[in-house]
């Protein structure tokens, strides 16, 4: 295992801020080209959405580098609270943008979707063989 993998998955941090660029690269790549040949409505779903699973990836970290630290046993309900009110959050923002038609719902999934490949992109090219199951 090389140092650069082992510094990625050892650190919340430093993952969350390569998946972060590499989402940016992915969304602008995916967003000006749908801005000048599709709906603007679909290209802004994709935008949201980018965004949306970025701030919620941004929002587990605080959580992740609790558990992942030596916490003491007490700090266990506070990280499942600070998860569920994540979840209430993210449901909440994706009812607002839903319901109220702000962009398109498949713009929307697939601007989701960005942060996911970013990620996948990233391991791959890192090495899958890091991880010790």
């Amino acid at each position: 295992m090389n140092s650069s993998t082992h510094e990625l998955m050892d650190s919340p941090t430093h993952l969350w801020q390569v998946t972060w660029k590499r989402t940016a690269i992915l969304a602008a790549v995916c967003i000006i080209p749908l801005m000048i040949l599709a709906r603007w409505q679909f290209a802004l779903g994709v935008g949201l959405g980018a965004l949306f699973l970025l701030g919620d990836i941004y929002l587990l970290k605080a959580p992740l580098e609790m558990m992942v630290s030596r916490v003491a046993s007490n700090k266990r309900p506070w990280v499942m609270l600070v998860s569920l009110l994540r979840i209430v959050l993210a449901g909440a923002v994706l009812l607002i943008l839903v319901k109220f038609r702000v962009a398109n719902v498949f713009g929307l999934f697939v601007g989701v979707t960005l942060p996911v490949l970013a990620m996948a992109s990233l391991f791959l090219t890192q090495g899958v063989t890091a991880w010790k199951v």
